[in-house]
C-alpha cells in the first residue's frame, strides 16, 4: 500500500461537504460483491453523524480533499479576492454550471465572489419584489456554509461572526 496523503483525526475540507475530520483509515467492504479496499472516513464538522467514505487509491476523489487553510492562508485569499469581479450570468443553466463547479473547488477566492454576487442579485431582485430562484438560492446556501464552516474553523470565531470578520479585512484594503 501506498503512503497515506491524510491521517486520523486530521482537518480536511472535502469539495461541498466543507470541513470534516478524518475519523478513521480502515479497510472496508462496502459492497458485498466488491473487493475490500482502504477508506478514508471523514465526518463533517457540522453534522458528526454525516460520514464521507473517501477510497484511499481513488485519485480523482482524494484530490478532492485538501488541507484546511490556515490563518495567514485564509487572510491572504480573502484580502486579495476582488469579490465584485463576478458579473450575473443571465444563462440559468450555465449560471448552475459554474456554480457548481466553484462549490465542488471549496473554500476560494471565487466562491467568495460567487456569494457577493449573490447577494447584490438577492438584493436588487427583492427591490423589484422578487425572490432568488430556487438553484440560485440553494447555491447561495451551500457556498455560505462552506465559507463558514472553514472560517469558523480556522479563526476560531462563530459562524455569524464569519461576515463580518470577511468585511473587516475587505474594509482595511
Amino acid at each position: 500500500m501506498s503512503e497515506l496523503q491524510f491521517r486520523e483525526g486530521q482537518l480536511v475540507a472535502y469539495g461541498a461537504n466543507g470541513v470534516c475530520v478524518v475519523d478513521e483509515i480502515k479497510k472496508m467492504k462496502l459492497m458485498p460483491d466488491m473487493a475490500p479496499e482502504m477508506y478514508y472516513i471523514l465526518k463533517t464538522i457540522r453534522d458528526d453523524a454525516s460520514k464521507v467514505f473517501v477510497p484511499v487509491n481513488n485519485s480523482r476523489l482524494v484530490s478532492r480533499m485538501r488541507d484546511v487553510m490556515n490563518e495567514d492562508q485564509l487572510r491572504s485569499m480573502i484580502s486579495t479576492t476582488q469579490i465584485d469581479e463576478m458579473s450575473w450570468n443571465d444563462n440559468r443553466r450555465e449560471r448552475a454550471d459554474e456554480f457548481h463547479d466553484i462549490i465542488g473547488e471549496g473554500v476560494s477566492g471565487k466562491l467568495l465572489s460567487m456569494v457577493y454576487c449573490l447577494h447584490k442579485r438577492k438584493e436588487s431582485l427583492m427591490d423589484a419584489g422578487k425572490k432568488l430562484p430556487v438553484t440560485d438560492s440553494n447555491a447561495l446556501k451551500t457556498a455560505e456554509r462552506l465559507l463558514e464552516d472553514e472560517i469558523s474553523c480556522v479563526m476560531h470565531i462563530e459562524e455569524k461572526d464569519v461576515y463580518d470578520f470577511i468585511r473587516g479585512i475587505i474594509g482595511s484594503r
